[in-house]
């Protein structure tokens, strides 16, 4: 085993894990938009919420890609050294073996990409929501939904607490 992989298991894992972050955050705010679930949304207009979605996941890509081009020591297939946009594409391209992912580690880094992406979706709409205190004007035209619907009227949380009272209370 090469002295190099670790470091380079590592630098991947870090890029992988921030890409799918990214990806995973702007997906998140552009379907919010396009489906009206104010309660997750970072920005109260939609259409600045699909521009500030459509910003992170091409920025997520950006970054992935990109990031070989200004970092030193990089495997570049044939040997280690600094990547140019002669063989950047093949800065990617690692096997498992040689410092890659195996699938078992690219699900759950990208399981737990997902997962900080849509805590941090939800920890900053709330607290933007708490700090605007426009609450009320989130409600409009309160109608009864239930599961994810309640997202249009309400935040996480309070989302969270109907739904889970409201399930209770019908089976009773």
């Amino acid at each position: 085993m090469n002295y190099f992989n670790s470091d380079i298991r590592e630098i991947f894992i870090n890029h992988y894990v921030i890409y799918v972050y990214l990806s995973c955050f702007g997906t998140l705010q552009i379907v919010s938009a396009i489906s009206n679930l104010r309660g997750i949304m970072i920005l109260s207009n939609p259409k600045s919420n699909k521009i500030l979605g459509i910003v992170f996941l091409v920025s997520g890509f950006i970054f992935f890609f990109s990031a070989p081009l200004f970092i030193n020591s990089l495997s570049t297939g044939s040997g280690f050294s600094r990547a140019t946009m002669e063989n950047f594409a093949s800065v990617r391209n690692v096997n498992d073996i040689d410092g890659g992912l195996h699938g078992t580690a690219q699900f759950l880094l990208f399981f737990l990409g997902c997962i900080l992406s849509f805590f941090t979706s939800v920890i900053i709409s709330g607290i933007l929501r708490f700090l605007n205190k426009k609450s009320e004007t989130l409600i409009v035209g309160k109608k009864k939904s239930r599961g994810i619907f309640t997202l249009k009227n309400y935040n996480y949380y309070s989302s969270l607490r109907l739904n889970l009272k409201g399930r209770f209370l019908d089976d009773a």
